[in-house]
């Protein structure tokens, strides 16, 4: 195989050339979509059907030509995610839970009819696909096949097909008709482009990565634990089930609720007693984790958990199940059964946390009972329980780190208080979650301190920051700065205006000029003109020591240190000298300026983006990190090389990923090797991010840093939002599965 480096070219080109091709590919399957209008109006079950379909595909054809121009650019904005690296992609067709009472009925049609087209089009590309990840992953120089690393996966299409859809002015319902039309085209004719980029990639000289052999679990015959663990539909959970527990609606006092039967309560065995609770929530496990393509290993861990319960979760769901007298009731537990086992199969997860919310769960199955809803309340003392326990785990990369025995030793001390006590409602788990905060915070009071105290610091630095940038603006105004050497224009747009600003900002005074720091301008600016006449050059000689007193005073005020400032006051004199000579300085233009900045950071050290700056002692209170300090090795292969694609061919600056929000876990490597930081802080006008380790210790930079880490492969994504969110949304995500298998439900 041709070496790694001499691929990336080819590699770029494929993926251009895949977004380039959206327009032909949209134009395909609207045109094999509209072939199939005969067919359509016949099995339209009744006249209202047939003229939505007739309409919505006379609306397709009207607006074939911004749906061809639109594909390509959502198609490669796809694809420049997948290639940043920014967390998972939620898949097609996802509703989160925290959504689902907002949503309408066409909203739920319409992720049901882009669930199953995602289906239908990875159905159809199977074949193609295996052969275009190989060819994908040996262009990025991957020795075995991640399928994940290609960018150019099914769903990366479909997301897209989602994104021209919803942006089109037509009605919803002609929406989702789009979806299904477009959805059942786009597979066959994505196939052919597939196979279209791998004969490419072969001509260009690139040969397939290869298959990782795993070896299986040897083979044995199906026994009567195996047929109890097949899966069977969900009795109980679709969407439209959620959105009526999320609403109330199956209480016994809410209109509308258990009346009508809707659902029935739990199914009874062949003996009449209730089916046990772990063969309710079986299946829905089983189609959540389905997409993974690991269903014999979550089939055998499901099996392994049921022997391993025995008589103890699996005996008190059985009791609990005496327990249901409502709709309501059932499917709560099926809801917080399901939370559980995606929460204790989350990798991010250390062991020990697993088993903590595994111990954890007879308890949130009693709750359920009295409290069904306690899932959907983000301020309900059990979920805040759950997401303080799982969020605050995610410090760690392994139980051997410091810090780790004494968050877990208390945690698993009050799972033991909640699952004993026989109370039942909410206040067991706020006393317990009161009492953990307590612990965990007499613990890392130290911690917090630093913590506050690197706030501050970055505070105060954002807004000297900003006022300095608008005195640079006011700045570049001036007439007489034209003339002005570049050292020195650059530095009366990048420095002084940081000297002015601090001076502003720590004055008690209200003077106009403190410091009379703005008064120097002008003086420095004629300084450094031809002074060729005796009465000038003495007119310069008797004002040049006040000006560069005051000039060492400035900067002194906002850190620079003494080595730093005397050459900048050496390069001064130079200016002063040439000056005195009748020297002309060459007015700057844009590149002689671009140098002078150059020079200047050469002088007095380099400056953040857009002429920021922070203090010696404010980067040491904060851990601050400049573009020196992250230059490691390519270490999380999600986002390594190739990655430098995301900032266009246009030479656009790197984005920040959308993931990365406040309270975001991401890995970092630095010069003692990757370790594990939480987003805890953006600054108000988000110019500085600071992160925070389990330790307390802080790590800061600028957005612009951090996306470049990101390309670089030295920041990774962990966790962009709650680790129980995702959880919840599995269960949405389930319930979406059993929506779009059994239409009208």
């Amino acid at each position: 195989m041709t070496s790694a480096p001499s691929l990336l070219p080819v590699y770029r080109a494929c993926i251009k050339e895949a977004a380039a091709q959206g327009r032909d590919l949209m134009q395909r399957a609207i045109l094999r979509a509209q072939g199939t209008t005969a067919g359509r109006l016949a099995r339209a079950a009744d006249p209202l059907e047939r003229q939505l379909v007739h309409d919505a595909l006379q609306l397709l054809a009207r607006h074939e030509g911004a749906l061809s121009v639109a594909y390509p650019q959502a198609l490669l904005a796809e694809f420049s995610l997948a290639i940043a690296g920014n967390g998972t992609p939620r898949p097609a067709g996802t509703l989160s839970f925290a959504e689902l009472e907002l949503v309408d009925d066409d909203q739920v049609q319409e992720g049901v009819e882009v669930l199953r087209t995602q289906q239908a089009v990875a159905s159809a590309v199977e074949g193609e696909l295996v052969q275009l990840n190989a060819l994908v992953c040996a262009a990025q120089g991957l020795r075995n096949v991640q399928s994940d690393r290609n960018p150019l996966r099914p769903d990366a299409y479909v997301r897209s097909l989602r994104t021209v859809v919803q942006q089109s002015p037509v009605p919803a319902r002609v929406r989702t008709r789009w979806l299904q039309f477009l959805g059942e085209a786009l597979g066959p004719e994505l196939a052919h482009d597939y196979g279209r980029l791998s004969a490419s990639l072969r001509a260009q000289g690139v040969s397939g990565a290869g298959f990782q052999i795993v070896a299986s679990a040897p083979a044995r015959a199906p026994g009567a634990a195996d047929a109890a663990a097949a899966p069977q539909p969900s009795t109980l959970l679709t969407i439209r089930s959620l959105q009526r527990l999320l609403s109330g609606e199956l209480e016994p006092d809410a209109p509308g609720g258990a009346r009508g039967g809707a659902h029935a309560p739990a199914p009874a065995g062949a003996n009449g007693a209730p089916a046990t609770a772990f063969a309710e929530t079986l299946p829905a496990a089983f189609e959540v984790l389905q997409e993974i393509r690991h269903v014999d290993a979550v089939m055998r861990r499901l099996r392994q958990r049921e022997r391993e319960a025995g008589q103890g979760t699996a005996g008190l769901r059985e009791a609990l199940k005496s327990e249901v007298h409502r709709p309501g009731q059932a499917l709560a537990l099926e809801v917080v059964s399901l939370m559980v086992e995606n929460l204790a199969g989350d990798e991010r997860l250390l062991q020990p946390v697993r088993q903590a919310l595994l111990a954890l769960e007879p308890a949130l199955l009693r709750l359920a009972l009295a409290d069904p809803r306690f899932f959907s309340d983000r301020l309900h003392p059990a979920r805040r329980f759950l997401d303080e326990m799982t969020t605050r785990s995610l410090a760690w990369q392994s139980e051997r780190e410091p810090g780790f025995d004494a968050f877990i030793t208390p945690l698993r001390e009050a799972v033991d208080a909640l699952v004993a006590t026989h109370v039942t409602g909410s206040e067991p788990y706020g006393f317990a979650l009161h009492t953990l905060e307590d612990t965990w915070t007499r613990t890392q009071s130290r911690e917090r301190r630093q913590r506050e105290k690197a706030v501050r610091a970055l505070l105060k630095a954002e807004q000297r920051n900003l006022l300095a940038s608008r005195l640079a603006t006011e700045m570049q105004g001036r007439n007489d700065l034209a003339l002005a050497p570049p050292e020195v224009a650059a530095f009366l747009l990048g420095p002084w205006p940081q000297v002015m600003a601090q001076a502003q900002l720590g004055d008690t005074e209200g003077r106009q000029d403190p410091g009379g720091f703005r008064a120097a301008v002008p003086e420095l600016l004629w300084s450094v003109l031809p002074h060729t006449t005796p009465a000038a050059a003495a007119r310069l000689g008797r004002r040049l020591p006040a000006l560069v007193e005051t000039i060492r005073q400035g900067l002194q005020l906002v850190g620079y240190g003494q080595v730093q400032v005397r050459h900048f006051l050496d390069r001064l004199a130079d200016l002063h000298q040439r000056a005195l000579k009748g020297t002309p300085a060459q007015p700057h233009d844009a590149d002689s300026l671009a140098r002078g900045r150059q020079e200047l950071e050469g002088l007095l050290g380099p400056a953040l983006e857009g002429g920021s700056w922070l203090a010696p002692d404010e980067a040491q209170q904060t851990g601050f990190m400049d573009s020196a300090l992250a230059t490691g090795q390519p270490l999380f292969q999600a986002t390594e090389g190739p990655g430098s694609l995301v900032s266009g061919a246009d030479g656009s600056p790197p984005e920040l990923p959308a993931a990365l929000q406040a309270g975001s876990w991401v890995d970092l490597q630095l010069e003692g090797g990757a370790s594990r930081w939480q987003l805890s802080w953006i600054s108000p006008h988000g110019t500085l991010l600071m992160f925070t380790g389990a330790s307390g210790r802080t790590q800061s930079m600028t957005p612009r840093l951090a996306a470049t880490m990101v390309q670089a492969g030295t920041l990774r994504l962990v966790s962009g939002a709650a680790v129980v969110d995702g959880a919840l949304d599995a269960v949405a995500q389930a319930a979406l599965r059993n929506s779009a298998e059994r239409p009208g439900s």
